[in-house]
């Protein structure tokens, strides 16, 4: 009886097997995992036990889980590929049991989600980027389930808080996911309004508890109260992509530490002007960037103890920076970073995902000890292939991103003439505006927040292929209401 158990379990979830066998030959080319800078601080933070560092701690803490045990190197990915594979089987699953879509549809999905194989090369690379991509369909799945699977709802909900818990340990880039899980929560579920309370409150309840604790450590740290110096600092390098396109008039600064800052932008100004197109955070790293001279100065003049409280503290200097120039060059903002950098979510660089060990990573003895290698750097027996692909697959992201984006925009469209004709909407059609809500928002958001990369956005680019897929699907125009039915044909 129980093999028949495992061999009906077996037909069911073949698609899961076959990506499992993808990774193990995989790893018969790429036996090492793919590390760049980010891939060894992340390390050594938690091989330090650092209490604060420039990025969330959460995947140093991942790290230190597989401490002292040997062939980390191959222990981290493939359990960083395991969590991919069950998330997207809940993904999946979720998506499936709304839709319920014939087989073509499903191997459709798997091909481009599960199977894709850009899947096996960011959960080869050691950074935060596939753990968070994984928890985020995760929280996207399980916000789902809560609203419309009816039973065990309270366990969606405890797996979409406890994932959003993770994914802010990961990266701040999930900032923004309570906020649409509360509109969703607010505008789509058939409750009444004190019921539907329940998730608002805890879901913010999670949210501040975790902001207040991290602006907590960072007081007890370095002795700023802030979520992150990082983002201050982001908010200055991009807003630096004005002096580029206009000349800033010194008067716009009220503030006298601006107005100081503002003739550092204007003496070190050939460190911007040297990149004349694109956009760029070498204002973040640059030695010779005004950013890290006006920091110099300041460690000269002992106004912090050390290096990291002075990257706290500049933090919120040129967080108030960035905002006031922006503001007061909005259409130079959009010209010389926010419109190239939102043409990038089309066609994204591909960074160190489009070469193994781009960088070539020299491995520090504590780092091998971790890692359980003998050698001072990771090799791989087909780097070619990763090259290829991984530039074949950008390609591919921009008619994706384009069909996706004109079926996310038509979507919001149709909700608000929904809504606004104060008409109910069916779990399918919902369950599209959600995702193509959250496409949207993203979209905008991280081309704001930081220069886009692939592995950044790469999430918005493997699993919202469903929205285009489910869009075009005859089945669930069915299950519109007969105006929205209408206006898609």
């Amino acid at each position: 009886m129980s093999s028949f158990t495992a061999a009906n379990w077996a037909r069911k979830n073949y698609p899961y097997l076959i990506a499992i066998a993808l990774f193990i030959f995989f790893k018969f080319l790429f036996p090492y995992p793919d590390v760049f800078l980010d891939s060894v601080n992340y390390l050594q933070w938690g091989l330090t036990d650092a209490q604060i560092a420039y990025r969330p701690l959460g995947y140093s803490h991942f790290l230190m889980l597989f401490s002292g045990y040997g062939n980390n190197y191959i222990n981290v990915v493939a359990f960083q590929y395991l969590v991919f594979v069950i998330a997207t089987k809940f993904f999946l699953d979720t998506i499936f049991s709304i839709f319920n879509p014939n087989n073509k549809i499903k191997w459709l999905c798997w091909i481009l989600i599960l199977l894709n194989p850009i899947n096996l090369f960011i959960n080869n690379l050691i950074s935060t980027d596939g753990l968070f991509i994984s928890f985020s369909a995760v929280w996207l799945a399980s916000l789902l389930q809560f609203l419309y699977a009816g039973k065990r709802k309270y366990v969606y909900l405890a797996i979409h808080l406890i994932s959003f818990i993770f994914l802010f340990g990961l990266r701040y880039n999930a900032l923004y996911y309570p906020a649409i899980s509360v509109l969703a929560f607010l505008f789509l579920k058939k409750e009444n309004f004190l019921t539907k309370l329940i998730p608002v409150v805890l879901t913010s309840a999670v949210f501040l508890t975790l902001y207040i604790n991290t602006c907590d450590n960072s007081d007890k740290q370095v002795g700023v109260p802030i979520l992150s110096g990082f983002g201050g600092w982001a908010m200055a390098n991009n807003a630096l992509h004005v002096y580029r396109v206009t000349n800033v008039d010194s008067s716009i600064w009220d503030d006298s530490d601006d107005k100081e800052l503002h003739q550092f932008v204007l003496r070190f100004k050939d460190s911007i002007s040297g990149t004349k197109t694109g956009v760029t955070d070498r204002f973040l790293w640059d030695k010779k960037s005004p950013l890290k001279q006006y920091l110099a100065k300041d460690l000269k003049l002992k106004k912090y103890t050390n290096y990291l409280a002075g990257w706290w503290g500049e933090s919120i200097q040129y967080n108030t920076f960035g905002k006031k120039l922006i503001m007061s060059y909005p259409g130079a903002f959009f010209k010389g970073f926010y419109g190239p950098n939102l043409g990038y979510v089309f066609y994204p660089p591909t960074e160190v995902l489009g070469m193994y060990n781009q960088y070539n990573q020299h491995l520090e003895p504590s780092w091998q000890e971790y890692f359980g290698v003998h050698q001072d750097q990771f090799t791989t027996k087909a780097p070619a292939i990763q090259e290829c692909f991984v530039k074949a697959f950008d390609l591919f992201c921009i008619p994706l991103s384009i069909i996706t984006t004109l079926c996310s925009l038509f979507l919001a469209f149709l909700f608000v003439k929904t809504v606004a004709k104060r008409k109910s909407v069916t779990p399918a059609f919902a369950t599209l505006v959600i995702l193509a809500a959250f496409y949207i928002i993203s979209t905008l958001l991280l081309a704001f927040a930081h220069p886009v990369l692939l592995r950044y956005i790469l999430l918005l680019h493997v699993y919202f292929v469903v929205v285009p897929i489910f869009f075009f699907a005859n089945k669930i125009f069915k299950n519109l209401p007969a105006e929205e039915k209408t206006a898609a044909a």
